[in-house]
């Protein structure tokens, strides 16, 4: 028998593993509760200090009293946390990814609404395009006039990607990009919305514009439902609260408020603040068809449409407050027609 094996039996080795094993779980332990206690957005620094220097000094101590009080909070941080993890790893998929079905359709919605020709006040033809810029044609004047983006030129478009155009009467015309709102004032005049200081990261995608009724527009984007006022100043009217923050289209209810379209859900926006959501529900007779909701339009006679990915389209009569018992989708909607509409309708 070898001395060493002598001097150090088995159980001896047993000991000192199940001592080691103890000492990891032990480290282990005392690193969460300091993750947890830096983490923290409810308590200030100087008691985030006051937790530090228990657990350190009196560690076996501090670290009890500490999972004894915050069991709870913990293990809710610890579910936002990777919640959150799971949504920004599921972005960057769908981004690296290009997205699925619904997201593609939402791409050629955005090329096909940049793409549409609108006119302004003055008589004048407006036409944006994805990668084309802008393009505009005045009556009694031969051939386009060509807006693109240019590094060095203060005074050009901020991106040649068009999603969306908006013609205001008396103030000029709107133009949604990928990375943000111009504002082509009567005189020629061009001026860049600046959304430097709103929340998120990545690109505006400002896809839907509507006339806000002072000047100024509402402006669905990537982040949510903005504002700009006629100093150009952008604020944020509903982003965390709505069923999604990526925005496909917005419209004006008859009571003042806004119906928004996002990629998962639709949203009733009240005048006080107060945000209504409908989403598919098949259980339900008449419910909303559909989840991924990809444009909102009000009609002369005031009634709203709603165009789904996944139930057709959904219209919610000038008289009725909520859409969940008017839905006209796929079948309703083709007794209406020579044949059967399709299930995704991507624009109205």
């Amino acid at each position: 028998m070898l001395p060493i094996a002598a001097d150090y039996p088995f159980i001896d080795v047993f000991w000192s593993m199940i001592i080691f094993f103890f000492w990891v779980i032990w480290i282990w332990i005392v690193i969460t509760v300091l993750i947890d206690i830096f983490r923290r957005h409810d308590i200030g620094g100087f008691a985030k200090a006051l937790w530090v220097i228990f657990v350190v000094i009196l560690p076996w101590l501090g670290v009890l009293i500490y999972l004894i009080v915050e069991h709870n909070g913990m293990r809710e941080r610890s579910i936002k946390d990777a919640q959150a993890q799971q949504s920004a790893f599921d972005d960057r998929v769908r981004e690296a990814a290009g997205g699925g079905t619904a997201d593609e359709i939402a791409k050629a919605k955005a090329l096909l609404d940049a793409g549409t020709i609108t006119q302004d006040e003055s008589g004048a033809i407006w036409t944006g395009s994805y990668a084309g810029g802008l393009d505009r044609l005045v009556p009694g004047v031969a051939g386009f006039v060509h807006f693109r983006h240019d590094s060095t030129n203060p005074q050009s478009l901020a991106s040649d990607n068009v999603l969306g155009l908006l013609p205001q009467r008396g103030v000029g015309l709107w133009v949604g990009s990928d990375t943000g709102v111009d504002l082509i004032e009567a005189g020629g005049n061009l001026r860049h919305v600046d959304f430097a200081g709103m929340p998120g990261s990545g690109r505006i995608n400002a896809i839907a514009l509507l006339d806000a009724g002072d000047g100024g527009v509402l402006a669905g984007t990537r982040r949510g439902l903005m504002r700009i006022d006629r100093a150009m100043t952008v604020a944020v009217v509903a982003a965390d609260g709505l069923t999604d923050k990526l925005v496909y289209g917005v419209a004006a209810g008859a009571s003042g408020e806004l119906w928004v379209a996002t990629r998962h859900g639709l949203n009733r926006f009240g005048r006080r603040g107060d945000i209504a959501k409908y989403l598919e529900n098949p259980a339900v007779t008449g419910a909303f068809p559909g989840d991924t909701v990809f444009d909102a339009m009000r009609d002369r006679e005031g009634n709203l449409w709603f165009a789904t990915f996944e139930g057709g389209a959904a219209r919610l009569p000038v008289r009725v407050v909520a859409p969940i018992s008017v839905n006209l989708g796929r079948s309703s909607l083709s007794e209406r027609a020579e044949g059967p509409l399709p299930s995704i309708i991507s624009s109205l």
